[in-house]
C-alpha cells in the first residue's frame, strides 16, 4: 500500500497554500483516501526532508506538497490543479493519480 504524505504549514505566509491544503485534506477525506498530515510548523523532522528535497530555484519551502512513498507527485498550485481536475473526474481518476489503482 502506498504512504501519502501532504505536507503544509498551519501558519502560511501565503493564505493560498492554506486554502489549497484544506481543499485537498477535503478531497482526499470525500474519497476514503487515508493520508498523513504533516504540518512543517511543528513537525522539525518533516520540515528538514523538504529543505533537503527542495527543487532547484527554490527560494522556500512551496506548500501544500504531495508525496507518495518517497516520491513527489506535485507542490502548489500546480498539484492543487491535478488533483481538483482527478477530483471532478471521480475517485477512480483520483486514485490513479496518487497510485492507489
Amino acid at each position: 500500500m502506498s504512504e501519502i504524505q501532504i505536507f503544509h504549514s498551519s501558519f502560511s505566509a501565503s493564505s493560498a497554500a492554506a486554502k489549497q491544503a484544506y481543499a485537498i485534506f477535503q478531497m482526499f477525506d470525500g474519497r476514503s483516501i487515508g493520508y498523513t498530515k504533516l504540518d512543517i510548523c511543528i513537525d522539525d523532522e518533516s520540515k528538514e526532508f523538504l529543505k533537503s528535497n527542495k527543487q532547484d530555484g527554490d527560494q522556500g519551502l512551496v506548500l501544500p506538497q504531495l508525496w507518495v512513498s518517497g516520491k513527489c507527485l506535485g507542490r502548489s498550485t500546480e498539484l492543487f490543479d491535478q488533483l481538483t481536475y482527478c477530483n471532478d473526474e471521480g475517485a477512480e481518476c483520483l486514485k490513479k493519480f496518487v497510485g492507489l489503482e
